[in-house]
């Protein structure tokens, strides 16, 4: 009974992601069972390893992409972008977090880009695609508010 609570505890563990406890060796069904537990925890292991290199992949590509991108919130907050943006508005990166995405455009067209916005991060028809393109003569507005043009 003892080998079979250190199998189920290495169970719990596994299911934690803490690291298993040594095992006995044995050639019986709760030897085989343990040996499973510990293969599951290199294979988990061998995952993790895995897609934490995916996702530095996918922050270096976000963050040093030649073009704009940021996120948003649902209230239309940004909560992350790359570099391009703040070469694009000429901002510092600490001037950008947390704004409303609209500060950066004219005043005088705040309001639509804002609906136009809000229409894409709640969708009528269903569709939950966000994809903001700013056509050529459209203007943002930098840090200090001054307008400018944008050309692709």
């Amino acid at each position: 009974m003892r080998r079979l609570n250190q199998v189920e505890e290495n169970a719990r563990h596994l299911a934690h992601g803490l690291p298993l406890e040594p095992f006995d060796s044995g050639s019986d069904e709760i030897a085989s069972l343990a040996r499973q537990v510990e293969d599951a925890a290199f294979l988990m292991n061998q995952r993790e390893s895995e897609l934490r290199e995916s996702e530095q992949r996918y922050r270096d590509l976000f963050d040093q992409a030649p073009i704009p991108y940021e996120e948003t919130d649902r209230d239309g907050s940004i909560r992350r972008f790359n570099q391009a943006v703040c070469a694009l508005l000429k901002c510092a990166p600490e001037r950008v977090m947390g704004r409303l995405a609209w500060d950066f455009v004219a005043p005088d067209q705040q309001d639509e880009f804002r609906s136009a916005m809000m229409d894409r991060i709640f969708p009528r028809s269903g569709k939950r695609a966000v994809r903001m393109r700013l056509p050529a003569g459209r203007r943002l507005a930098d840090c200090r508010g001054d307008p400018r043009e944008f050309h692709p």
